[in-house]
């Protein structure tokens, strides 16, 4: 796996997210991720230009609470309907070291870009690793075309 450069620009189509657009509003995007049961809410970035229950593409971000590496178990995402709330999943790469913190690329069932807390550095993760958190309430959702 090649490390990414920048949340915000990242060239390599592996931070981006393929789903089904639920719903829309001003201020919640619900998408759903394709072959699971997977119903997640978000906060757009922008106005979301798709149309509801057609394929959309786009990037998650997020604030972990406390990373930790994972022994055991597989991807996921709780709860499968609404916001995230806990993660699992694989480190695909990182992002520059910005006001937030480090940025890590995260599998979970989605790509996910998350920043860390303080006193958590993104080279403490090395690519591979398998991560659990709580991450925190707002993640948003980026639409890209």
């Amino acid at each position: 796996m090649s490390t990414m450069t920048s949340p915000s620009n990242a060239s390599s189509a592996n931070d981006i997210c393929r789903a089904v657009l639920e719903s829309k509003s001003s201020d919640r995007v619900e998408i759903s991720i394709p072959g699971t049961s997977y119903r997640l809410q978000f906060t757009p970035v922008a106005p979301i230009a798709g149309e509801v229950g057609k394929r959309i593409l786009g990037r998650v971000r997020g604030r972990a609470l406390r990373l930790h590496a994972a022994q055991a178990g597989g991807k996921f995402i709780e709860p499968v309907y609404g916001h995230p709330r806990i993660v699992q999943g694989t480190i695909l790469g990182y992002g520059p070291r910005g006001a937030s913190g480090d940025a890590l690329l995260v599998d979970m069932a989605i790509p996910v870009w998350l920043s860390l807390e303080a006193g958590q550095t993104a080279g403490d993760f090395p690519v591979g690793t398998m991560v659990n958190m709580y991450v925190e309430s707002g993640m948003t959702f980026e639409e890209v075309r």
